[in-house]
């Protein structure tokens, strides 16, 4: 849905991760999340710093 919105604004989703949350169910739904994510065209993958500059 993001994705599509995207399309006549720019739209950003922030992921993060406390440490007290890393456990290897959580890293697998965060790597899914991510391949899905950069199945679509156009997506920009930035740290913070990237965004800033």
């Amino acid at each position: 849905m993001l994705y599509e919105e995207s399309a006549d604004d720019p739209k950003m989703l922030t992921l993060a991760m406390h440490c007290q949350m890393a456990f290897p169910a959580t890293g697998k739904v965060y790597d899914e999340a991510i391949k899905y994510a950069k199945s679509f065209p156009d997506v920009w993958f930035a740290r913070r710093i990237d965004i800033v500059r």
